[in-house]
């Protein structure tokens, strides 16, 4: 099976722990994972002890080759406001969705209202 943010975490555990773990589609690798340390001074100790290590048994968990490298902080605050900007523009089409739906129960509330009562006759 294919590596659980559970199992990334544990991996990352002996230089701090993780802070963010997100996954990224890859059209070399399907996926990869971005990892951004709690303690980012580790940084440089992950790449020189992980990159190139393989992990994974091949049985239990899929058997890979870690490719670890340093995204400059740069390229890190573009990617977040990337994201940003992704989940802004997904929480205004959920917003616009509801605004919509709201509008439509309105609509439909008025013209119930609105509809001429058929006479009732007497019992």
């Amino acid at each position: 099976t294919s590596w659980s943010e559970a199992q990334l975490r544990a991996t990352f555990l002996a230089f701090g722990g993780v802070e963010r773990l997100t996954y990224v589609p890859d059209s070399r690798y399907g996926r990869i994972a971005k990892i951004i340390l709690k303690d980012s001074a580790k940084m440089e100790q992950v790449v020189k002890e992980l990159h190139g290590s393989k992990v994974g048994d091949g049985d239990v968990v899929e058997e890979c080759v870690l490719n670890c490298k340093i995204t400059s902080a740069a390229v890190q605050k573009k990617e977040e406001e990337a994201r940003k900007k992704r989940e802004e523009k997904e929480a205004r089409k959920l917003y616009r969705a509801d605004v919509r739906k709201r509008r439509e129960e309105a609509r439909k509330e008025k013209e119930r209202l609105d509809k001429p009562k058929e006479p009732q006759e007497p019992h």
